[in-house]
C-alpha cells in the first residue's frame, strides 16, 4: 500500500518499515524535507519507533509490529 501526501509518497516496506519518498524537483528541498523528518523522529520518537536511516531523498523507519503500525509511524 502507498498513501500519497504533497510531496511525500510512504510506502510499506516489509511488516516493519516504512520508506518515504520526498518528491521535488528541487534537490535541497527533498534534502532538508527527509533530513527535518529524520530528526524530528530521533527528538521524539513514536511508540515502537527502532531506526531510520534519512538520505538525501528517501527515508526509512523501522520499527516493532508488535507496538505500533505502517499507518500510526
Amino acid at each position: 500500500m502507498s498513501l500519497e501526501h504533497d510531496a511525500i509518497v510512504a510506502h510499506e516496506y516489509g511488516d516493519s518499515g516504512v520508506l518515504f519518498d520526498f518528491i521535488d524537483n528541487d534537490y535541497d528541498r527533498r534534502w532538508a524535507q527527509s533530513q527535518s523528518i529524520g530528526s524530528a523522529l530521533r527528538q521524539s520518537p513514536p511508540a515502537g519507533f527502532q531506526d531510520l536511516v534519512a538520505s538525501y531523498q528517501n527515508l526509512f523507519v523501522s520499527f516493532d509490529p508488535r507496538l505500533t503500525s505502517h499507518s500510526a509511524i
